[in-house]
């Protein structure tokens, strides 16, 4: 792919000053005390979906999932893997900052459980803002900016469209398993965007970081351990299991390739 390097335009700051406001409008109407009818209402009305589709897309907006799932990009387009790498210490801080800033409770917690179309695991911890949603909009920002630079122009329609249409289902199946609130999920899209961007950002600066084959092998490393991590400890969605014995696929055969692809220079230099 043909990837000209060029610094976020002001149509990113742009995206990223209106993502900044709405998160601190979202911040400012926690903790709410009752948004309960609009939960309700998307919650029921996703429900005729079946639930082992919800499943298997919110477990796309795990982190861990989500980076085993395009580590075959650590062959063709590096930078994307090495941004979303980039963007996980700002995306944590300001996670962990806003959850305990909020206390937001989740929805099982005040509504009573045969009310809510229950998917999954039933969480209790601070709900404020969504997890999930932040790593699909961290991995749509990379996408979009990274993309935009692409000389392909149909791909490159094609890449951000199927990409924008995948954020919005993890964010609104987030809501569909009786995980988060309406606003949970909007917080976590600005959340991601700006944490994606900062990614983008530093991947520009440092280049080094997944230009080389060295760096495609590290980062490759940090990939292994996590489709590891992955298989050992598996998410309590129960259909979703072979979307991780998936991702552990893809992880092990992009390994396999890089280092084939790295055996092969070496013996070309002898």
């Amino acid at each position: 792919m043909n990837i000209i390097s060029t610094s976020p335009n002001n149509v990113w700051r742009s995206i990223t000053f209106f993502a900044v406001a709405v998160l601190i409008f979202c911040y400012s109407q926690q903790p709410q005390t009752a948004p309960y009818p609009v939960f309700l209402e998307i919650n029921h009305a996703l429900s005729i979906v079946p639930n082992w589709i919800w499943s298997n897309i919110t477990l796309l907006g795990d982190t861990v999932i989500l980076l085993c799932l395009i580590s075959p990009l650590l062959v063709f387009w590096p930078q994307v893997i090495a941004s979303l790498l980039w963007s996980v210490p700002l995306g944590a801080v300001i996670t962990y900052v806003l959850k305990h800033a909020v206390s937001s409770p989740r929805p099982v917690s005040v509504i009573d459980l045969s009310e809510i179309n229950q998917i999954g695991p039933i969480l209790h911890n601070f709900s404020f803002p969504s997890g999930h949603t932040i790593t699909a909009f961290t991995f749509l920002c990379a996408i979009v900016v990274l993309g935009s630079r692409l000389n392909l122009v149909f791909a490159k329609r094609i890449l951000i469209f199927s990409t924008i249409l995948l954020s919005c289902l993890i964010g609104l199946s987030r809501i569909a398993v009786g995980a988060h609130w309406p606003g949970d999920v909007v917080a976590g899209a600005c959340v991601g965007w700006i944490a994606g961007l900062n990614g983008v950002w530093l991947s520009d600066k440092f280049k080094s970081s997944w230009s080389s084959t060295r760096a495609k092998l590290i980062m490759g490393a940090i990939l292994s351990i996590l489709a590891i991590w992955l298989l050992i400890n598996r998410e309590d969605y129960f259909d979703g299991n072979k979307i991780i014995y998936l991702v552990s696929s893809l992880v092990t055969l992009t390994i396999v390739y890089v280092f084939y692809e790295k055996f092969k220079a070496t013996l070309q230099r002898i």
